[in-house]
């Protein structure tokens, strides 16, 4: 039976659901985990939903697909508790369900701990043996960057405790409040927005219509609003057929799936932003033959893309 620890709004999860049959599909999500039954012993971790439906997480015919289980508390019945304490007792069970799965060959393409393991500054270093990666660096005290145009974004979470987002914003380098570690790259600010989805060797291509401006460099602006600008899957041949490079790119880093992101520049130079290991690709797919959910729910049971402890 698949496993998918997730949440309750990934639509990525709830489409993979709708490919799957009942009887072979087990979602627990983290953010109504008041509504489950849990129960973790030596021998099993028996998940209940709530309609009665049950998994054993170690039983040998598992197979995990780690889709962000992000926790968010809610009440107990007779008060709240501590909002990081739920979460890191959450987050331990399900990391000790996938730890424990891990050696078996029993968890499914995504590679839980990826995040951590190929944070951005790594990415950016490794990367340049395969692509044009725009300058950056980042500073406590002042800037040595050459370039004057540049912008700042976000390595970690980009979400503030209030919900807002910070996104890329072109700033200037010599205004910024010290000391604090700025993370700073030089801007491309003209070019198209390419994202590759990167699927058990498979590369799948896709261009935003966003115009990108020195006043709004940052397409995510637009999500969820009525000027969101479309996506459009394109041929390798547009972009310099980057396949043998993004493949040699997502070996070396022991990667089964990731989405990765760039920016044409008007030369045709393919410049890399940054790779998710655990990427949303949903609004990419074709919403009548959902291709990419296909191929990604294909690769998750693919024997040959299960993760193990040397990854």
């Amino acid at each position: 039976m698949l496993l998918i620890l997730s949440n309750s709004y990934d639509g990525t999860a709830d489409i993979l659901s709708s490919l799957c049959h009942r009887d072979e599909l087990f979602r627990f999500n983290i953010d109504q985990w008041s509504q489950y039954d849990i129960r973790a012993t030596t021998e099993s971790i028996i998940l209940s939903d709530p309609v009665g439906r049950r998994i054993d997480a170690l039983h040998r015919d598992t197979l995990l697909l780690w889709r962000k289980p992000i926790p968010h508390s809610t009440e107990f019945e007779h008060g709240r508790p501590d909002r990081t304490v739920l979460s890191s007792q959450l987050l331990s069970l399900l990391r000790g369900i996938h730890r424990t799965l891990t050696p078996r060959r029993q968890v499914g393409l995504i590679e839980p701990e990826s995040d951590n393991r190929l944070a951005k500054i790594f990415q950016l270093v490794s990367a340049k043996n395969y692509f044009a990666v725009p300058d950056w660096e980042l500073s406590n005290l002042k800037s040595a960057i050459a370039s004057n145009d540049v912008i700042t974004k976000m390595l970690g979470n980009p979400q503030l405790p209030d919900g807002r987002i910070i996104y890329t914003t072109a700033v200037d380098k010599h205004n910024l409040a010290r000391p604090f570690p700025w993370f700073l790259q030089e801007t491309i600010s003209n070019g198209q927005d390419i994202t590759c989805v990167y699927i058990g060797g498979e590369c799948f291509y896709f261009r935003s219509s966003y115009l990108r401006s020195a006043e709004s460099l940052d397409w995510r602006l637009e999500i969820n609003t009525e000027d969101e600008s479309p996506w459009s899957s394109i041929p390798p041949e547009e972009i310099g057929n980057p396949d043998e490079k993004i493949r040699s790119l997502m070996q070396e880093w022991n990667l089964h799936y990731g989405r990765l992101d760039f920016i044409l520049d008007a030369k045709k130079t393919l410049w890399f932003l940054e790779c998710n290991p655990n990427g949303q690709f949903g609004w990419l797919d074709d919403r009548e033959t959902l291709t990419l959910h296909k191929k990604f729910l294909s690769a998750v049971l693919n024997p040959d893309f299960r993760i193990s402890n040397r990854e």
